[in-house]
């Protein structure tokens, strides 16, 4: 006789072959069964329908082993969102001495699905990565980490007037897995065990590098670093660097690509201050490539790489139609500016290396006597180096963000009055 015959899993257990709700069955006189949908570490879901409300709903039952968790934190997680990325719920209590949650039955499309049919569209992959973004925005702004989007974690309602909604696994109450198929978090610093994927204190960071995979993910239609093999895989989030989104689609905006990039750096602490961070940037990447007009392009040079990067988000935020590059030194700067001279060249005080400052702004001046470009220098110089740079055109900028918010905001006007037509006066008198 087999071990099976020989020890049966009473029904509701997690390890027990027997659904425990059957078929048609009631539940709380309200929600009668419709079919089984999945089952989790938390307990089984099932679709039922809602015979006082006639509406479909998802209904989860917990598990019966005594160290299952409770269904109320999972609840309650989804309740505190309230918005678009969960689902919402509706009902709680005990049927047959088992707690159960009732919830919105959410019906789309898991992202991987839509993603084996064909290549996606630069719009589209563009309108679907903002949409995920955004739903994380909105986890974080209620204090929820989400741990993983990815492909089979993220699941699509159908664009309701261009509008498409995400719900997150991790808030679906399961009828979305949580987590991809091989069931790893696949952050550099939780790989080596530098972070727990529980790790409040790296959550965000965790969550930024997820955003950058599954934005690779909808270019290319495979996850990142994809291989049969889950060692491979690893590897590859570890010591690997990523392709970039400008090689792989350079029909996307090249900019998408930067905000890539800088979701991918192994460093946790390198990564983008936050996710509201991100979407005010895409937004703006967004804003650029739609808008007609040509942008405001600014060359950021500064030797100290986060300075760099948060100078760049700065004038970013500060004109939603600023192309921004950067140059880590005077070499650098001189031959960008040469091959496309900015309307704006942001550079620190204190730079260093075979070309300072002072320089710099010397050598711009002397590109075929361009007068065009703006000059802004950060921080403090000498009298005597400040004296020189008033002679260039140089300003002098304070460090201070509102300083450089209030700058790049006032080149940008004085550049949109230039473009502005201008209308011919009217001419009095009498015609003789």
């Amino acid at each position: 006789m087999s071990k099976s015959q020989l020890i049966q899993v009473p029904v509701g257990f997690r390890d027990s072959e027997t659904p425990a709700l059957r078929m048609g069955e009631v539940v709380d006189s309200t929600f009668q069964i419709m079919s089984f949908l999945s089952r989790g570490e938390t307990g089984a879901v099932y679709e039922a329908r809602d015979m006082l409300l006639d509406r479909l709903v998802a209904l989860k039952l917990a598990w019966r082993d005594s160290n299952a968790p409770r269904l109320l934190p999972e609840a309650r997680q989804c309740s505190t969102i309230a918005g678009p990325p969960a689902a919402a719920i509706y009902a709680l209590g005990n049927h047959q001495g088992t707690e159960y949650v009732v919830a919105e039955r959410v019906l789309g499309e898991r992202l991987s699905e839509l993603l084996v049919r064909a290549p996606l569209p630069d719009a589209e992959v563009v309108a679907i990565w903002r949409a995920v973004v955004e739903a994380m925005a909105m986890c974080h702004a209620a204090g929820m980490a989400v741990g993983d989007v990815s492909g089979s974690s993220v699941l699509l309602f159908p664009p309701r007037a261009g509008v498409r909604r995400v719900v997150l696994g991790r808030f679906s109450m399961s009828q979305v897995p949580a987590i991809g198929p091989h069931g790893r978090i696949f952050a550099p610093e939780v790989i080596q065990g530098q972070a727990g994927p529980d790790d409040p204190m790296a959550a965000e960071a965790i969550d930024l590098y997820s955003l950058g995979a599954v934005a690779m993910e909808l270019a290319t239609g495979k996850p990142l670093f994809y291989d049969p093999e889950l060692e491979h895989v690893l590897r590859g989030h570890v010591d690997r660097a990523p392709p970039t989104l400008l090689e792989l689609r350079p029909d996307l905006p090249p900019e998408l690509s930067d905000l890539v990039d800088w979701l991918l750096v192994k460093e946790p602490d390198a990564r983008p201050p936050s996710v509201a961070e991100v979407l005010l940037q895409l937004d703006a990447v967004i804003e650029r490539s739609n808008s007609h007009k040509p942008p405001l392009r600014i060359l950021v040079v500064d030797s100290n790489p986060a300075r760099g990067r948060w100078l760049a988000s700065l004038v970013r935020r500060a004109n939603p139609r600023t192309l921004v590059a950067q140059a880590p030194d005077g070499a650098d700067a001189s031959a960008k500016a040469q091959a496309e001279l900015p309307d704006l060249l942001l550079v620190d005080a204190t730079l260093g290396g075979s070309m300072n400052a002072l320089e710099l702004g010397m050598y711009v001046r002397s590109l075929e006597n361009q007068t065009s470009c703006k000059i802004a220098v950060l921080g403090e110089a000498s009298p005597g180096n400040q004296a020189v740079l008033e002679l260039v055109g140089a300003t002098m900028v304070n460090y201070a963000p509102s300083a450089i918010v209030q700058f790049v905001r006032a080149l940008a006007e004085e550049r949109a009055s230039a473009e502005r037509p201008r209308r011919a006066r009217r001419r009095s008198g009498v015609l003789g």
